[in-house]
């Protein structure tokens, strides 16, 4: 089909269009002409921009903010402690286990025991588990730490914003006092000669 049957209804072109903003482009309608190909390329640049700003005011909307970042945070912390801690007493469910086992059967004869293979595989299990949860609670602590200094920082940062800003002033009303200083001393100076004028 040629760019003029494509065209001929107004439905093909307001496809192309809708195609082409949302830069899916299944290629069944295209146009020939070079106003055509300028405003289908047109409509990709804004359908480009557009697409853009709705996933940035869409993930603005979504994301935490400093309080619920902090919130999820510690409820994570809670979360892996609590874990962490069935994690530990499984583990000394198991060596306990394993040592009852050790106990009750000859050395020679413990690998042939399934209860004990099975107690061994479980506990090299749950020691990983709690290797990686230890992990990840070290990570939210030093997260944290990183934090409290950047916090920390800027805080003192703004500290010394604060007395650059009360110093400045300072300066001004040294300025003005000075200024003052002279004035009244010129002012003194005029009375007095006024005063010697008005004697003579």
């Amino acid at each position: 089909m040629d760019g003029k049957i494509q065209y001929d209804s107004y439905i093909n072109g307001i496809w192309n269009i809708i195609v082409a903003v949302t830069t899916v482009g299944y290629g069944d309608f295209y146009p020939k002409s070079h106003i055509g190909r300028f405003i289908l390329v047109t409509a990709v640049i804004l359908g480009t921009v557009i697409i853009s700003l709705t996933i940035v005011a869409l993930n603005g909307i979504i994301s935490f903010d400093e309080n619920e970042k902090d919130a999820y945070q510690i409820l994570d912390k809670i979360y892996f402690r609590k874990d962490l801690n069935d994690v530990c007493q499984k583990i000394i469910y198991y060596n306990y286990r394993i040592k009852l086992i050790k106990n009750s059967f000859e050395s020679n004869i413990l690998n042939e025991k399934p209860e004990y293979s099975h107690s061994l595989k479980k506990l090299k299990k749950q020691s990983g588990i709690k290797v990686v949860l230890m992990k990840k609670i070290n990570e939210f602590c030093q997260n944290k730490d990183k934090e409290r200094f950047f916090y920390l920082e800027e805080n003192i940062n703004n500290c010394f914003v604060g007395i650059k800003k009360d110093l400045e002033a300072l300066k001004v009303f040294k300025r003005k006092i000075t200024s003052g200083n002279k004035n009244r001393i010129l002012l003194t100076s005029n009375i007095q000669k006024t005063l010697s004028i008005t004697r003579d």
